[in-house]
């Protein structure tokens, strides 16, 4: 009987402590750099370009901000209350639309993102993605790999 106690009280020493570790390993998450994207924002029936920029607050939270170029002139937005686990972000999005949410994934060497972004009142995901501008000034309609139409569309979101 004593022989078992002791076993469970060895066991569940090594176990506590194992949990402390994974979880102090988890909180050591790398940083998100700041910059900026060229990005690509789907509508629904397209994509709009613009430029979504990340940045750590004096408290060390996660912010953003983004412009998306339209027919009509430039949509600017905030994105803010984001939470980061690892190599993926989670935000709350801002502009003259309304609000919703991005959930994003950022490559390795945080040189990309994919994403997609809904509206509080929808259950419809459109995806957002980007590539980071290392040059230091960002040229949204730059990327080999935008897919937006020649003459955008807007669509509300």
């Amino acid at each position: 009987m004593k022989l078992s106690f002791f076993l469970l009280s060895s066991l569940a020493l090594v176990w506590g402590g194992w949990g402390t570790l994974s979880r102090a390993a988890l909180a050591q998450t790398e940083p998100l750099p700041p910059g900026q994207y060229s990005s690509q924002i789907g509508d629904g029936l397209g994509f709009q370009v613009g430029i979504t920029e990340f940045f750590v607050n004096d408290i060390g939270d996660v912010q953003g901000s983004y412009i998306i170029r339209e027919e009509d002139g430039l949509t600017l937005g905030l994105l803010t209350d984001c939470g980061q686990e690892a190599q993926e972000l989670d935000c709350l999005w801002f502009d003259r639309y309304g609000s919703g949410d991005l959930l994003i994934e950022f490559s390795e060497d945080w040189g990309s993102f994919q994403g997609t972004w809904g509206r509080e009142d929808s259950d419809e995901r459109l995806p957002w993605r980007g590539v980071r501008d290392r040059s230091g000034e960002a040229a949204p309609d730059s990327s080999p790999e935008a897919e937006s139409p020649a003459e955008p569309e807007t669509v509300e979101r």
